[in-house]
């Protein structure tokens, strides 16, 4: 079953323990979902769709990337939701978290590297970006 805006923002709420949307309001989850998604597009040199994000009717996702965007929007949705701390400070700090901002940091800093790898990977051709390419690895990996 192909992704959609409604399964990838449930596993957002999911990975930010936020079922609810209380703190990640889904707006912002989706904003986080844009993002990663116009990431994977840049990085990729095509055009990736969501079903049910901004009036698209089909996913062309690859499922072997869901979980890269899944975890890239919760990063960005900790950043986005920072943001609007930094820029209103009246705002009660509820729950602002300075593990959860590392977190985010940290994942997309990680996510970044994955789309240089994707583009790396399309620019070459011949290896399909997202099936056997080596695109998300830990740092002890990196570090070999």
């Amino acid at each position: 079953m192909s992704a959609t805006l409604e399964s990838l923002t449930a596993r957002i709420a999911a990975l930010l323990q936020d079922a609810t949307h209380l703190v990640y309001p889904a707006d912002a989850c989706t904003e986080g979902l844009r993002q990663a998604l116009s990431g994977l597009s840049a990085a990729s040199g095509q055009t990736i769709t969501l079903a049910g994000l901004d009036g698209i009717t089909e996913t062309s996702l690859p499922a072997g990337l869901e979980s890269l965007a899944v975890e890239a929007a919760a990063a960005y949705t900790i950043s986005g939701r920072a943001l609007r701390h930094a820029e209103q400070p009246d705002l009660a700090p509820d729950g602002l978290n300075p593990a959860a901002l590392n977190w985010a940091e940290i994942v997309l800093a990680r996510f970044r590297q994955a789309c240089e790898r994707l583009r790396g990977a399309a620019l070459r051709g011949g290896c399909v970006p997202w099936g056997d390419c080596l695109l998300y690895t830990s740092d002890a990996a990196d570090e070999e």
